[in-house]
Order: C-alpha cells, then sequence, then structure tokens
C-alpha cells in the first residue's frame, strides 16, 4: 500500500510519506552535523528520529482519505499528536539502546514529542501540552481531563485501531529507514508512553539541575528548527545549496582601491589606525574567545572594520575547527541595514568574481520588507522557493535587524525559528547596540552567552556608547585603549539648554542663532511637536530648503526627501531639516549644527553624529532643548532626568562623550525595573514559550518593540504609481480565493504597497479613512483631507511613533 505525505489542491498525489519522512530526517540530521555543538553525534541521531516521525499519524487511513479524497474526518485526520507520541518512543528506546545516562539528554523524549507536537505551528508551553497523571485515569472515556485533551485521547483510540490494519505496510517503510520494526509495540502502549511523559516532565519541574534546565530550551529550539526548515524544504522541493567562498581579505583589497589609505585628515588617520589594531587582535585571540568588543566613535568605519574581522575569524575558525561559520550582521533600524549592505556589497561587488551571478548566495538582507527575490548560478529562483532560501537564511553573510535575529534567539514562532540552526555555529555582528531596551540586556546577556558556550557562536559587539550588556571579564575588545579616539575628537561641543521652554520660545531662540551660512538638523520627540516647529519655521522663511522627516509621512517620500538632502549638502547647500528621532542612527547626513528635544544620552549622542561627521576643522555646536513635557511622554522620566542632571549647565566637549555615556549606563541601568528579562528567562528554562490565556509571563512576552496601543495601518495613494499598486493588492491579494497564492501574490509586490502605509495609533480623538479591501486607504481624492504632502497623515493629537 502506497501512502503519501502531500497532495496538490486537487487530490493528486505529489510524494510518498516513506519518501518525505526519510528525506526530513536525514536533512535534518544533515543540519546538526554541520554546526559545533556538543555531542552533536548524538543530537544528529535524535533529529534523524524526530524527523521520520514527524508525519507518522499520516499514515491513518482519516488522512489519506482527507489529503487524496477531501473527506472531513475532523480531528481524526490530525496527525501532530499522534506523532509527537511516537517521536518521543522512537528516541525513548534509542537512548535506551545506547545505555544513555541521567543527565540532560535524557530528557529528550520530552523535547521530541514538544517539538513534532508544534511542528505545523509555533512552539507552546510544556505544562500545557503534558497532562497529569490525573487527567489520564480512568481510560478510555478519561473523565478528569480536560474537553480538549479528553477529545484528543478518545480519537488516539481510533487512530490506533485505524494503524493497525495496515500495520505490515508501516513497519515495512520504517525499516526502510533503518528503524526496528517496533510499530506495533508502539500502538498497544502509547498511553503508558504519554504517561512516562507526565512522569518525565513532572522530575524536569522538580529534579532536574539548574544547568540542565538552562541548556534544555536551546536544544529544543535547536531541534524545532531543523525539523521545520527539512520539512518545509522538502515539501517545495527546495535543497540546501553549496556553500560559498570567500576570501579573508576583501576588505583590505577593497580599501587599496578605493580609500586613500596615506591621508592625514584626522578622521582618515583614525580610521586606519583602528582597522589595524581590530586586525591585528582577531589574527592572534585565542579561538576559545567567543565574545568580543569593537567600541569607536561614530564615523570611525566600524562596519567595514568590523566585517573584515569577521571574514578573518571565519577563515581561522574554518581552518582550525573544519567548519565555515555564517556572517550574521544585525543593527536596529531599517535605515541602518540599507546603509550598511550597500558598505559590504559593494566590497563583495568590487572582489568577487562571480557575485552577481549568485549574489543572494553570498549576501542576503532580511527584514520585514525585504525584496523576495534570491538570485544564485545565474537564477532568479521562483517566490516560493526565495522565500524558504530567506527566512531560512541560506546564505554566507545576513545583514538583518534585531527584531528579525533576537526574536529568533528569543523566539517562539515557526516563522523566526526555521533560522535558529543557522545562527548556530556562526559570527555575528551586533551594531549600535545600546538601542536594545535596556529591561532586557540581562535576558540578552545572558543568551548570547548559552549561544557562545554550546552553540559555537562568536560575537562582536559594536557601538560608540559601551552599553553593559556583556561583563568585562567575558569580552575581549578589539580595540584596547578606544577610550583614546574618544579624547582626541573635537568635532563638536554639547550646549544644554534645559530649561523648559514651550515651543513658541523655542522658535524664538532658534531665530535668535539662525545662521543661513549654516544647515540644521532639528530633533523633536514627537510627531506633534515636530510638525509644530516645522510649521512655524515654515512662517518664518528663513530658508528655501526646509524638510521635513517622520513616520508620519509614507516611507516613499522619507527615501526620497533623504536623497535630496545628501544632493543639497554634497553641493553645499544649508537646508534646515526638522525630525523625529527617525533621523538619529542611519541616516548619513552631515549637518553643521544639531538641536534636539532632550532625551536618553545616548540618543543625543547618536543625533551628534549628524552633525560634523568629517571634522572639517571647525568645531560645531549640538544645542539640547527641552520642551515642555514631550520627552517624558516618549521616554518616561527616569531617562530625561538623568540626562538633565549629567548635562547640568556645562558645555561638553566630544572628547568627555565616552565617559559621559558611561556614567549615565550607570545611573540608569539600577533604575530600570528588569523582571521583563527574568521572566522570559525562566520562561525559555520551563519550556514555556507560548500559552494562551497564561497569567505567567512566557516567552512570547519578550518584544523588542514595545508598541503603546494599537496601531492602524494606513495606504496613502499620493500618486499614479500608487494607485496602480493598489488595484493590483485589491485584485491579485485582496479578492484572491486561494491563501496560498494570495500570500505569494502580496509576497511580490509587498515592498512597493509598503513604500505607501504608514502605521498611526488608534486614538478616538482621530478620524482615520473608511476601509477598503479590509485596509484603512486614502485615494489621491481624499488626500486634502486626511494626508499633508509636507508632514504627512493629519492628527492634532500626539501618536508618539518616531
Amino acid at each position: 500500500m502506497i501512502f503519501y505525505s502531500h497532495a496538490d489542491e486537487n487530490g493528486n498525489p505529489q510524494k510518498e510519506l516513506k519518501e518525505h519522512l526519510k528525506e526530513v530526517g536525514l536533512e535534518a540530521k544533515n543540519y546538526i552535523r554541520k554546526i559545533p555543538l556538543p555531542d552533536k553525534e548524538l543530537l544528529g541521531e535524535i533529529a534523524y528520529l524526530v524527523g521520520i516521525s514527524h508525519d507518522f499519524g499520516k499514515y491513518t487511513s482519516f488522512f489519506q482519505e482527507h489529503l487524496l479524497k477531501k473527506i472531513n474526518y475532523g480531528i481524526k485526520s490530525h496527525h501532530s499528536f499522534i506523532s509527537a507520541l511516537f517521536a518521543a518512543w522512537q528516541v525513548q528506546k534509542y537512548l535506551e539502546e545506547i545505555k544513555l545516562g541521567k543527565d540532560v539528554y535524557s530528557y529528550l523524549p520530552l523535547v521530541a514529542y514538544f517539538v513534532v507536537l508544534h511542528h505545523h505551528g509555533d512552539l507552546g508551553s510544556l505544562e500545557v501540552d503534558i497532562p497529569t497523571g490525573k487527567h489520564l485515569k480512568n481510560p478510555p472515556e478519561f473523565p478528569y481531563a480536560d474537553p480538549i485533551l479528553r477529545e484528543r485521547l478518545k480519537v488516539m483510540y481510533e487512530q490506533v485501531k485505524d494503524l493497525k490494519k495496515r500495520l505490515k505496510d508501516i513497519e515495512k517503510d520504517y525499516s526502510e529507514m533503518g528503524v526496528s520494526d517496533f510499530v506495533d509495540t508502539f500502538l498497544n502502549s502509547w498511553l503508558g508512553i504519554l504517561k512516562n511523559l507526565v512522569n518525565f516532565n513532572r522530575n524536569f519541574k522538580n529534579t532536574i539541575s539548574d544547568e540542565e534546565k538552562t541548556v534544555l530550551p536551546f536544544i529544543t529550539m535547536l531541534l524545532y528548527s531543523v525539523l521545520i526548515d527539512a520539512d518545509k524544504r522538502d515539501a517545495g522541493e527546495v535543497s540546501t545549496l553549496d556553500r560559498k567562498s570567500l576570501p579573508y581579505d576583501i576588505v583590505d583589497r577593497y580599501r587599496e582601491k578605493h580609500f586613500n589609505l596615506n591621508s592625514r585628515k584626522p578622521m582618515d588617520l583614525m580610521r586606519n589606525e583602528i582597522y589595524k589594531k581590530a586586525i591585528r587582535k582577531i589574527e592572534k585571540v585565542s579561538l576559545e574567545n567567543h565574545l568580543f568588543t569593537l567600541t569607536a566613535p561614530t564615523g570611525s568605519g566600524k562596519t567595514l572594520t568590523a566585517f573584515s574581522a569577521a571574514l578573518r575569524l571565519r577563515e581561522r575558525v574554518r581552518e582550525k575547527q573544519g567548519y565555515i561559520p555564517r556572517i550574521i550582521y544585525s543593527l536596529p533600524f531599517i535605515t541602518i541595514i540599507e546603509q550598511n549592505y550597500k558598505v559590504i556589497r559593494d566590497v563583495l561587488l568590487s572582489e568577487i568574481k562571480d557575485f552577481e551571478e549568485n549574489e543572494t548566495a553570498y549576501l542576503l538582507k532580511h527584514h520585514h520588507l525585504t525584496d523576495l527575490e534570491y538570485k544564485e548560478g545565474k537564477e532568479d529562483k521562483p517566490i516560493d522557493e526565495a522565500l524558504l532560501l530567506i527566512e531560512s537564511w541560506e546564505s554566507e553573510i545576513i545583514v538583518t535587524t534585531f527584531v528579525q535575529f533576537l526574536h529568533t534567539i528569543i523566539g517562539f514562532k515557526n516563522g523566526f525559528l526555521k533560522k535558529y540552526h543557522n545562527i548556530a555555529g556562526s559570527i555575528i555582528l551586533l551594531d549600535e547596540v545600546q538601542n536594545i531596551p535596556i529591561k532586557y540586556w540581562e535576558l540578552i546577556g545572558k543568551v548570547i552567552k548559552m549561544l557562545s558556550d554550546y552553540w559555537g557562536c562568536y560575537f562582536i559587539l559594536l557601538t560608540a556608547t559601551k552599553p553593559l550588556i556583556l561583563k568585562d571579564e567575558d569580552v575581549v575588545p578589539l580595540v584596547d585603549d578606544s577610550e583614546i579616539y574618544f579624547r582626541q575628537l573635537n568635532r563638536v561641543i554639547i550646549k544644554p539648554c534645559t530649561k523648559k521652554r514651550n515651543i513658541d520660545e523655542f522658535i524664538e531662540c532658534f531665530k535668535s542663532v539662525y545662521d543661513s551660512e549654516s544647515s540644521y538638523l532639528i530633533v523633536a520627540n514627537t510627531i506633534r511637536s515636530s510638525k509644530e516647529i516645522y510649521e512655524m519655521i515654515k512662517n518664518c522663511n528663513l530658508s528655501s530648503y526646509l524638510f521635513y522627516l517622520s513616520t508620519n509621512i509614507i516611507p516613499k517620500q522619507r527615501i526620497a526627501r533623504i536623497k535630496a538632502l545628501e544632493n543639497l549638502l554634497d553641493a553645499g547647500d544649508k537646508p534646515i531639516v526638522v525630525s523625529t528621532q527617525v533621523i538619529e542612527a542611519g541616516v548619513d547626513l552631515d549637518f553643521d549644527t544639531v538641536i534636539r528635544d532632550i532625551g536618553p544620552i545616548d540618543s543625543i549622542i547618536q543625533v551628534a553624529g549628524r552633525c560634523n561627521r568629517e571634522f572639517n576643522k571647525t568645531q560645531k555646536e549640538v544645542y539640547v532643548f527641552c520642551l515642555d513635557n514631550f520627552s517624558y511622554y516618549v521616554y518616561g522620566k527616569i531617562h530625561p532626568d538623568i540626562s538633565k542632571d549629567l548635562l547640568g549647565k556645562q558645555e561638553l566637549q566630544e572628547s568627555n562623550f565616552y565617559q559621559l555615556i558611561y556614567d549615565y549606563f550607570k545611573k540608569v541601568k539600577p533604575k530600570i525595573n528588569d523582571d521583563d528579562s527574568k521572566h522570559v528567562w525562566e520562561a525559555m528554562r520551563d519550556l514555556r514559550f507560548y500559552e494562551r490565556h497564561s497569567f505567567q509571563k512566557t516567552v512570547s512576552s519578550f518584544h523588542l518593540i514595545d508598541e503603546k496601543g494599537e496601531y492602524i495601518d494606513i495606504f496613502i495613494e499620493i500618486d499614479n504609481k500608487a494607485r496602480r499598486i493598489w488595484e493590483e493588492y485589491c485584485n491579485r491579494v485582496y479578492n484572491e480565493k486561494n491563501f496560498i497564492q494570495r500570500k505569494y501574490n502580496y509576497l511580490s509586490i509587498r515592498k512597493e504597497f509598503r513604500n505607501y502605509v504608514i502605521s498611526i495609533r488608534k486614538n478616538k480623538n482621530i478620524v482615520f479613512p473608511p476601509k477598503v479591501c479590509g485596509l484603512h486607504y486614502v485615494s489621491q481624492e481624499q488626500l486634502g483631507d486626511f494626508y499633508s504632502r509636507e508632514t504627512g497623515f493629519k492628527t492634532d493629537v500626539d501618536t508618539l511613533i518616531w
């Protein structure tokens, strides 16, 4: 008898079940073997057993007839629960055969059950997924079980009875997978297996050591990752690609071609010196060290220095340890990603002959607005295949956001964890790490340490501010004496004006210092205050070049305005820009004077980095004002008040910034409630990833971006191209009946579509445009009512978005 794992929408068989199970098992095992893990042979075998078990329940006639004939058997055709029990049974038998002692790996049957149970969704919570002994009393009625569990257990009897009718065929399939014929034993003892899992869970809660409890969630996420990625790839017939070679010295060659390495300009001298020191250190340091920092001033070339260090580290690991790490470059904002991605791409394009033919196999950019294009072997992959390769991070270098990276290593979602196994053993560059909320520093520090200790990851933390995420004794600085470079700088001076002012008073102050021979950047804390400042400066007719930037305007306009500003500043023109914090990092613009509403010290230093970046001889000013209480709306009281206290009334030279930021973090950290870090860490250790209606914190409680309130997406049809994209969205996405096709249709237009979308925080005082095709929509004819081409969405209340 032939069993199938997949069929097309018409019920035509696509793949035999035994082939699917074996291929998933072998691929999952292969993933594990490529990672520098302790006990990877054991974990590889467990991954194989999980892989060949994950769809065991598809052998029932209920599933086969549902798949091929579209007969609805309800939950009888479900396969995850029985498959999860089968996986636990297989793993338990294997551990008994190899006589494994009672250590952390003795809990692998519990992990196998857990990951298979959730392989079609997100990870759940072990304490919900494992019943208690009382729940299993008095079979087959199970009167003490909750209704959902009771129904699931009763269905098991019918599924087992059905499978016994086809036992010989099933055992024949599994014998071809190298598993002895004990399927009959499983079918006769499944309830006992479940009771064993109850005992495992009890011991896990009460007797497991702290160290074992810490390691187990990382093993769980790894096995889950290799299973779901292998499963999706096999179903989509997407094979693993051959790895690409990256010469370790390509940055050196690029710098020699594109930079004047003999320049005597102060910033060029600093960049070259920092680069040489970092490279010398990474070439000599023991590979037993896995945690590094690169602390250097803004504009000192950290991107190329860190990338070159990572390439050299990769080569040393390849030579000494026999595996090739991927390089993951993670940054806080999409704007920075675009800038750093371009730098790395220029290096590869210049120095690697076949880069254009295999671009994405070498370098991958991944965030929620990424183009779904994957180029390998002169071929653009179909969108479904490209999606799988991109989401699995199938590339040598991945440039991505903190959200993508951190919500994977502290994750529960299927779509994020699919790439977890490709993070293991990699070299990870975390840039601008001070942007991670302080309340999560303890959690992220612990996870980074675990990934380096157990999964062989190397980390390089890049920053101009040296936040206290890792302990000094745990890290190796790539530049030992980085403080001297901060002390050498004299590009800007901070002039605090922290007496509270209203916007009228601020405008009068600005007019009194305004010089038409200077360019200005004014950074407000809220959209409301930024719009008011913009309108008042506009009425003053100070400059013919006045720009507004915030997330209140659509991304297409923001991109166009930043490009226009680059051209004006390069030409020597002197614009005025009014912005929110969206411009603080990742926007490579250089102004003569910067003015910022009070905020955290690290944010003030970030925006100061947009002033006099190339140190053109004359020192420039950064003014810090206090506009009403707008800073409290965004940051609360702690951060702005500590900033005011540290800034005082004295002018601060750039040479003092390093100490200023250190003092700031030392003062802020004890005042920030880090209970969220503790609770999420405890949830990870308890394998409590997600639980509906839970009063306890779960891993899903981790939110890197803490969005206050509900946000509403609005499509702004600002031009005819937007109208064309909107019509395509309505016709090919909203009106498409087939779910899979609708998904692919949306992904094909996502980047262009999102260029016209803004997110506005829901508020009863805001009038939102009506919904069309499921989304709030402003047509060109309605622009005057809802949207200003200068300052964006029209509202009289503060939305608090950046």
